[in-house]
Parts: structure tokens; C-alpha cells; sequence
């Protein structure tokens, strides 16, 4: 399978079949933030309700959660035997879509669900990564396909998961895709060779939305994925991983330059990952500053880190 790791622990445990993780990964009292279009609201993903064997990981023990955008009012959306995780928000605010992970399946489901817990429905079934990305009108899921050997493709699929479409990138495993605010380009990356991440190089590329007119937009020494766009469409944001160094970090691609920089101001050992951004322009990122994971916000140079999830 892909190894596409969430730095510190090995992604997609699912589609292996349920296998075991590697090592004991940290707990997930929050994870995979994600603003609702307005900003008042904030979708992510936690273990906080099951009772896990420490050895084991949070991964495969996940539920949907909301909050408000200051941490109050946390209560659990999604209900089932499966691990949900990696919500996102349809345009309008209707629907918030997500990955659906069980345990001994190969298979990967994304579901969608009402932000006031109806209407939970299976949009499609098939082996991709559980992270997926929105067109800016909504109407249409972006992910990306995987096989046991490495990404097989982006594709789209209408929200009721029909019209399904890849992304002619023209490139050999295409990853991680997501496209500009105003639908215009389209960016992602091409999952590098080789098993050692700390001597690879992640190659991002932007194209016109229909994958015409690709140019190499920026490299990375090391893998970058979970890519958010801001709002404003001049900037990237990107979790960084590099094997088992157990660090992880935001860091932020100028869209104009092609150059990267460092969002997170490490000063300890830990992970900052998944970064998503609101509205009003700062960065929800799952943390272990903490200890677990936790959801916190701060500002795009790094500054005024705030917990969210305590």
C-alpha cells in the first residue's frame, strides 16, 4: 500500500486490511480541523469517547465532533461502528463531508452528514485517501486514489457520487490535489520515490483546473500533504513529514513565488499537522504540544497559538 504517513504514524492502517500501527501513536482528542464557511463553527475529528488500549492507536476510533470557532459547545456528530475523520464543509454550510475507515477492510468510504447529525449517507466507497477536498462552488469532491503500490490518480466525483472524472495531471503518482479559491488552477503534488522520507523531495505542481498548462510550481526537501488554500488564494498551507524524527510542522507555500516557509515556532519536540484556514485568515492545526493531539489556532506567522480543544 502507500505509505503516506500522518507524520508519527502510519496513515491509511485501513486499507492494509486493519493492520496494527508500527508504534503507539498519540491520542486523538482532536484532529483534522475544519471552519465552517462562515467561521462560526469548527468540524474535526476525536477518539475522545472510546476506550483505547494505549498500545494501540486513536486512529481506527474516531468520531465527527463540532464546536463553536472560540471551543465551546463541543458535541459528537457521527455515531457508528466505522472511524470517521478529516471533515470538511460543503460551500453553503449544508453538508460536511468526511472519510469513513474500518477495521479489516481495504476500502476507504466517504460519507456526508447535516452539521445537525441527519441525513448520514455513504457518497462513495473505494481505496483513496480518507482526506478529501471541495470545489469552491461545492458541488464536487476531490481525491485522491490509491493502490497497494502508490497513488493511482486525482480524481472528482459529484457530491452525490455520480460523474466521476480524473484529473489528466500527466504525471506518475499524482497526490493530494485541491484546487484554488476561484476554481481557476489547480494544485498538487507527485508522491516522491523511495521509502526514506528524510531523502526525498516532494515536487508540487499547478495547472489550469483542467489539468492543462502544468508547470513545476515549488520542491520540498522532505513530503508535504494535507494542503489547505487560503481564502485569499495567495498562500498553501502544508503538514510537513520527515520518517521518525517525531517532528512535524506547518509550513506555508507563497503561491506567487513558488517559495516555502516555516508557519510553526517549534520549541520542543512534537507535531503540528493538518492545517486548515478560516475565514478571517489565521490556522486551525492539530497539535501534540500537549501531549495528545489537541485543535488550536494561531496566525499565519505562527504567533498567538491558542488551544481549542482542552
Amino acid at each position: 500500500m502507500i505509505r503516506t504517513l500522518l507524520a508519527g504514524a502510519v496513515l491509511l492502517a485501513a486499507l492494509a486490511g486493519g493492520r496494527a500501527f508500527a508504534a503507539p501513536a498519540p491520542q486523538r482528542h482532536g484532529s483534522f480541523p475544519s471552519p465552517s464557511p462562515d467561521g462560526k463553527l469548527i468540524a474535526f475529528a476525536s477518539s475522545r469517547a472510546a476506550a483505547i488500549d494505549p498500545k494501540q492507536s486513536a486512529w481506527m476510533h474516531m468520531h465527527i465532533y463540532l464546536m463553536s470557532a472560540d471551543g465551546t459547545g463541543v458535541h459528537q456528530l457521527t455515531h457508528s461502528d466505522t472511524s470517521d475523520t478529516a471533515p470538511v464543509w460543503t460551500a453553503d454550510g449544508t453538508w460536511i463531508v468526511f472519510g469513513a475507515l474500518r477495521p479489516g477492510s481495504d476500502r476507504t468510504s466517504l460519507e456526508a452528514i447535516k452539521p445537525d447529525g441527519t441525513g448520514r449517507h455513504t457518497v462513495m466507497t473505494g481505496e483513496f485517501l480518507p482526506w478529501v477536498r471541495l470545489s469552491p462552488d461545492g458541488r464536487r469532491i476531490i481525491y485522491t486514489a490509491v493502490t497497494h503500490a502508490s497513488p493511482a490518480g486525482i480524481f472528482t466525483v459529484g457530491l452525490d457520487g455520480s460523474d466521476r472524472r480524473e484529473l489528466p495531471t500527466r504525471l506518475d503518482r499524482p497526490w493530494d490535489g485541491i484546487l484554488s479559491p476561484d476554481g481557476k488552477r489547480l494544485v498538487f503534488g507527485r508522491w516522491p520515490p523511495g521509502p526514506d522520507p528524510e531523502h526525498q523531495t516532494s515536487e508540487i505542481y499547478i495547472a489550469d483546473a483542467d489539468g492543462a498548462h502544468r508547470r513545476l510550481l515549488a520542491t520540498y526537501p522532505g513530503v508535504v500533504q494535507v494542503a489547505s488554500w487560503s481564502f485569499d488564494g495567495r498562500t498553501i498551507a502544508y503538514q510537513t513529514w520527515t520518517g521518525g524524527k517525531g517532528e512535524a510542522d506547518i509550513v506555508a507555500l507563497d503561491v506567487a513565488s513558488g517559495q516555502f516557509h516555516r508557519v510553526s515556532r517549534r520549541d520542543g519536540v512534537y507535531l503540528d499537522e493538518t492545517p486548515s484556514w478560516t475565514p478571517d485568515g489565521r490556522l486551525l492545526f492539530q497539535s501534540t504540544r500537549s501531549g495528545s493531539f489537541e485543535v488550536y489556532v494561531m496566525d499565519p506567522d505562527g504567533t498567538h497559538v491558542r488551544l481549542l480543544t482542552p
